[in-house]
């Protein structure tokens, strides 16, 4: 008998913690800018250029690549996996309030 309200709980919390970290995870994309900053968190720049950077919106870049471009300052970019300095990232949008903010660089 406790062992098997023991394995409830442990359900409960497991998913418990599952639930808070997809509704915080969707809560932090909701904004173009928290996209940027998550986005920048995962990719593995520091976390505390992450959080201080202010990621703008382009226009001038996003005309040219038709698509919505933010920018961080150079002093907040971080180098990618392939060694290319990123300091532009495309947003998209997903069902019109959720924003995935995918690193970009100019093609020469």
């Amino acid at each position: 008998m406790k062992t098997t309200k023991i394995k409830i709980r442990i359900k409960r919390i497991i998913y418990t913690v599952v639930s808070l970290i997809l509704i915080l995870g969707l809560l932090i994309t909701v904004f173009p800018k928290n996209a940027v900053r998550a986005t920048m968190a995962i990719e593995g720049a520091p976390f505390s250029a992450a959080l201080k950077c202010n990621p703008k919106y382009s226009q001038s870049n996003s005309k040219a690549f038709k698509a919505t471009i933010y920018t961080i300052p150079l002093k907040y970019s971080f180098t990618d996996m392939n060694g290319f300095k990123v300091s532009m990232f495309d947003v998209r949008s997903y069902l019109w309030v959720f924003h995935i903010a995918y690193p970009t660089q100019p093609e020469f």
